[in-house]
């Protein structure tokens, strides 16, 4: 069969369109059977992949996905392995050991395993989708202000703020990186630089918000807790900023260090006031990480709230070429200009699998992992 594509515009991004969930083909007759329910469980999905979930107990929504090799694939290369077993939930609370003994085979590590995992001959792949920055929950009246977020974020010294960075992080101050594509083009030559100025006088910026927030009612409170990751690189960063806050404000900054996912768990069912956060990002386009702060998305942890917002990603949604990518830069900027975000640096992300283990393929962008010519070296 041939399949012949008809393009309303000329795009450079045709081929990685075709790569996405959105543009696998699927049988029509089934996917109605399933009433809107298609990919929920095992009955509910038709594949013709080079692997399939197993038939009997194949599938616990809390716990696992075992995979088998398909009989009935069709591409060019069979799978080597005769299954794939996905965990969660019930993760070994060492990994690196668990890898070592060889209870796992593969899983993501973090910067501050790199070291470990290297002593102990493990292999290791590196891609960069990590965006940490600091943020405000807006539910908080307080920080609705937007001039007590830009005279917060104004007073902060950067370079004494990064000088305790890890070498497995990149400095930024730009929410999106300079490597990344949109429509097949450079999104950051497109649309140019979008840095938040530092306040000229951030001293008078805070007393023009204090005005504000007392015409309104809103009283700040004499303290407010940070949360923020519980390594020592994190904690010298929200020590500084404190300090910063602690003088221009007069409240009292203090810092709460959490492990990595109740930091996440936090950030999510919105159990903060301010964080130093980790946003997932791609390289492949800048709408991953712009489009979790439209109004009804369940990413949306600064809880913002603004129409004109949802509308310039809904705009870069449903145009093309650079109707989309002036919207999506009209969005990266308000986020900046109004200082809901403050882009501190990117975090590499880490793969590691066992050392009996090859053939695993990575994207480079870590999107995605390819297991069909996976080998494993049986213990001897």
């Amino acid at each position: 069969y041939t399949l012949e594509i008809q393009l309303e515009y000329e795009t450079n991004a045709l081929l990685l369109a075709l790569t996405e969930p959105v543009a696998m083909p699927c049988n029509e007759e089934f996917f109605i059977s399933t009433k809107g329910k298609y990919g929920k469980d095992y009955d509910l999905i038709i594949t013709n992949g080079a692997f399939e979930i197993r038939e009997n107990y194949g599938w616990d929504h809390e716990k696992y996905i075992y995979l088998r090799r398909s009989n009935d694939y069709k591409g060019l290369n069979k799978a080597i392995p005769a299954g794939i077993n996905f965990t969660y939930g019930d993760f070994p609370e060492n990994s690196i050991s668990a890898l070592i003994t060889q209870e796992i085979d593969l899983c993501e590590i973090y910067g501050d395993q790199l070291e470990n995992a290297r002593e102990n001959a493990l292999n290791i792949t590196t891609s960069t989708n990590t965006l940490w920055g600091i943020c405000y929950n807006t539910d908080i009246k307080a920080f609705k202000n937007a001039k007590l977020r830009v005279s917060l974020f104004g007073s902060l010294n950067r370079d004494e703020l990064l000088a305790n960075v890890p070498n497995s992080y990149v400095p930024t101050n730009q929410l999106i990186s300079k490597d990344v594509l949109y429509a097949g083009k450079n999104y950051r030559d497109e649309v140019g630089d979008k840095v938040l100025t530092p306040a000229d006088n951030a001293k008078a910026m805070y007393a023009k918000a204090k005005e504000e927030l007392d015409e309104n009612g809103i009283e700040l409170k004499s303290s407010y807790t940070i949360i923020c990751l519980n390594d020592d690189a994190s904690s010298k960063l929200v020590t500084e900023i404190i300090e910063d806050w602690n003088t221009l404000t007069g409240c009292y900054f203090n810092k709460e260090p959490l492990p990595r996912n109740e930091l996440e768990s936090r950030m999510k069912s919105g159990n903060y006031e301010i964080a130093i956060a980790p946003l997932n990002t791609s390289m492949e386009s800048p709408m991953e990480l712009l489009s979790k702060f439209v109004s009804n998305s369940a990413d949306n942890y600064i809880n913002l709230n603004y129409p004109a917002y949802d509308e310039f990603i809904n705009t870069a949604l449903s145009k093309n070429g650079d109707f989309a990518i002036d919207a999506l830069s009209e969005a990266e900027g308000y986020l900046v200009d109004y200082a809901y975000l403050y882009p501190l640096y990117y975090e590499s992300r880490y793969f590691a699998t066992a050392s009996n283990v090859s053939g695993v393929i990575f994207s480079t962008t870590g999107e995605g992992i390819d297991f069909t010519q996976v080998t494993k070296i049986p213990e001897e």
